[in-house]
C-alpha cells in the first residue's frame, strides 16, 4: 500500500469496502505528504487536495457531539496528522484557508467547530502526570486517548501565518486569544507548542 498515490489513497478512503483500513490510509496519506512535499513532480490538478482537506475536516468533526465514539476519534486524530502535513506548504496553507473561509460551505462550519472544541480544552482538568514521565507526542495511542484534537495546534500555527487567520483569531467577539494562550500550560507539547507558534505569527 506504501506505493500508492495520494489519489489513490484518497479513493481508497472513500471506498465503502475499505472502513476497516481508513487509520492505514490516513496514516499512509499524512507520511506521502510528508514525501510528496519535497520530492513529487505530480501537477496539483491531479491530487484532490481540495476534497481531502474536505473530508479530512467532516471526519474530524464527526467525532463531536452524538456522533462522538472511540474509532470516530482515532480517524480524527489520523486526519489532523494528514492536515498538519498538507499545510507545511504557502498553497496548501492558502487552498485551506479558502475553503474554510467560504461560510457557505459544510467546511467553513467544520473548522468552526474543530477549532472551538480545540480552544475549549481546560489543561487544568488534563490526568496529572508525574513530571518527566509525560508520552511523548509520537506515542499516538497515549495521546488520542488523552487528547485527541491535540494536532490542530500544527494546523493552526501553520495558517496563522496568513491575514486571514489572524484576523479571524484576534477578532474580540471571538474570545479566541485568551483560550489559545491557555493552551501554553497544557502537559502535550503538541498543543504548547502550536498555540505558541500561533500567537507567534
Amino acid at each position: 500500500m506504501e506505493d500508492l498515490s495520494v489519489a489513490e489513497l484518497y479513493a481508497g478512503l472513500r471506498e465503502p469496502s475499505f472502513r476497516e483500513q481508513r487509520v492505514t490510509l490516513l496514516q499512509l496519506l499524512a507520511n506521502k505528504f510528508t514525501d510528496e512535499i519535497t520530492t513529487t513532480t505530480t501537477t496539483t490538478d491531479e491530487i484532490p487536495l481540495r476534497e481531502i482537506i474536505s473530508y479530512c475536516l467532516a471526519l474530524i468533526s464527526s467525532a463531536f457531539g452524538n456522533q462522538a465514539s472511540t474509532q470516530r476519534e482515532v480517524l480524527a486524530h489520523f486526519s489532523l496528522s494528514v492536515l498538519t502535513n498538507m499545510t507545511s506548504t504557502e498553497a496548501n496553507q492558502k487552498m485551506m484557508i479558502e475553503i474554510i473561509m467560504n461560510e457557505t460551505k459544510p467546511s467553513s462550519t467544520h473548522w468552526i467547530s474543530i477549532l472551538q472544541t480545540f480552544l475549549n480544552h481546560d489543561p487544568t482538568k488534563e490526568k496529572k502526570i508525574i513530571e518527566g514521565s509525560v508520552p511523548d507526542t509520537s506515542d499516538s495511542d497515549y495521546w488520542i486517548k488523552e487528547d485527541f484534537l491535540h494536532l490542530t495546534s500544527y494546523v493552526l500555527c501553520n495558517l496563522s501565518q496568513h491575514e486571514e487567520i489572524r484576523t479571524q483569531m484576534t477578532r474580540r467577539s471571538s474570545g479566541y486569544i485568551p483560550k489559545l494562550l491557555n493552551q501554553v500550560k497544557s502537559q502535550n507539547t503538541s498543543r504548547r507548542h502550536g498555540a505558541v507558534g500561533a500567537l507567534r505569527k
